[in-house]
């Protein structure tokens, strides 16, 4: 919400080097046209029955909508991060903490903050940071349910999002114990083969 973020909080605004809004772009007629629009290994986690009519703001709280714009936006989030290393850098004594704030219920936060966190190691590896700290801070669905006139259909898409996100998460948490590995090619030569869970700290806030 671009109107959103160039708003003030007690005085306070963004600059420009310290914001990134995602370009969803002609998200409906990509979806529309998959088959052409899509790389074959994204097309490969895509639903193919998603409805591109429902996606009227943002991710239309569709979670690998929001992934997938997460993907569009690759190089652009990488140039931008990669700027942000090289002015913190300091010798090879590199500690950085890296603070990932999102929902977990809609579509755009809670299809891309899984993503996020091994996104942000794999950045930081080529940029040559040795040490980093990721921290998650996750909103659970009833910061969402609290709005007045968040009700029936649209209260089941929170808890349904909130839920298979935290089961992701989860998983994702305990992959040594699975056996299993996470291997994505995000493009842009961003790329994850890890055994580690996206965040070495996650808090979860609830309303």
């Amino acid at each position: 919400d671009e109107k959103a973020i160039e708003s003030s909080y007690m005085g306070t605004v963004f600059s420009s080097d310290e914001k990134f809004l995602y370009r969803t772009g002609e998200i409906r007629s990509v979806v529309d046209d998959r088959e052409r629009n899509m790389r074959e290994d994204i097309k490969e986690w895509f639903n193919p029955k998603i409805d591109s009519s429902l996606i009227i703001h943002g991710a239309g709280a569709i979670r690998q909508v929001g992934r997938f714009i997460l993907f569009q936006n690759v190089a652009q989030l990488k140039n931008q991060i990669t700027a942000k290393f090289n002015r913190i850098k300091n010798g090879d004594n590199n500690i950085v903490y890296m603070f990932v704030f999102s929902g977990i219920s809609g579509g755009t936060g809670s299809g891309s903050f899984i993503d996020m966190g091994y996104i942000l190691k794999s950045i930081a590896e080529s940029c040559q940071i040795r040490q980093i700290t990721r921290l998650l801070f996750a909103f659970m669905p009833d910061v969402n349910l609290q709005h007045i006139g968040t009700t029936g259909p649209a209260a089941d898409i929170i808890k349904r999002n909130g839920f298979t996100a935290l089961k992701e998460l989860d998983y994702l948490n305990n992959l040594r114990a699975h056996g299993t590995r996470y291997t994505v090619n995000y493009g842009s030569d961003v790329a994850v083969d890890e055994i580690a869970p996206p965040y070495e700290t996650t808090l979860l806030f609830s309303a």
